[in-house]
């Protein structure tokens, strides 16, 4: 087994968390847009509006 540095465990760490919080903003901002949509129709193209 290869020796692994704390830096390489800190990267994986920082990725790791780095997916989870785009998961969770994303989840939150499709919910709100559905939420939206429900309330008022969006006459835009259901483009991915996340990317801005």
């Amino acid at each position: 087994m290869p020796q692994m540095n704390p830096s390489m465990w800190l990267n994986i760490y920082l990725v790791s968390f780095m997916v989870f919080l785009m998961m969770m903003i994303y989840t939150f901002y499709f919910s709100s847009i559905t939420t939206s949509v429900n309330t008022t129709k969006i006459n835009k193209p259901q483009l991915p509006s996340w990317v801005w």
